[in-house]
C-alpha cells in the first residue's frame, strides 16, 4: 500500500462523516494509525524469529522474499549468520500480515 493510497482513503472517510473543521484531525490521525500499522509488524534483525514460522523479509537490495529457519542439531541458533548471509533488514511474520476479518 502505497501513503498515497493511504491519504486518499483518509480524505474519502473525512469528506463523507465530518464537517470542515474535524477533517483536518481525523485525517491526520487515520493516516498516522495507518502508517503505524503497517510498520508495527516489522523486527529487527537482532530479534530471531521463532522456528517453524514462516516471515518475509527485506534484504539490503530492498527485495523480499519469504522463509522459514529450523535449528539444527548441531548449530542451535543459526540467526546470525543467515542475516548476514542474506542481508537482512528486516523481518515479519506471515500471519501478521493477514488482515483480521473478524467483524
Amino acid at each position: 500500500m502505497k501513503v498515497e493510497d493511504i491519504k486518499q482513503e483518509a480524505q474519502n472517510r473525512c469528506d463523507k462523516r465530518f464537517s470542515y473543521l474535524h477533517n483536518s484531525a481525523f485525517f491526520d490521525g487515520f493516516v498516522a494509525g495507518a502508517e503505524w500499522r503497517i510498520n508495527s509488524v516489522w523486527h529487527d534483525v537482532k530479534e530471531e524469529p521463532k522456528y517453524d514460522e514462516y516471515f518475509l523479509y527485506e534484504n539490503v537490495v530492498h527485495a523480499y522474499h519469504v522463509d522459514g529457519i529450523y535449528p539444527s542439531e548441531d548449530e542451535p541458533s543459526v540467526w546470525d549468520d543467515y542475516v548476514k548471509d542474506m542481508g537482512l533488514l528486516r523481518w515479519v511474520y506471515i500471519k501478521d500480515l493477514i488482515p483480521n476479518t473478524k467483524e
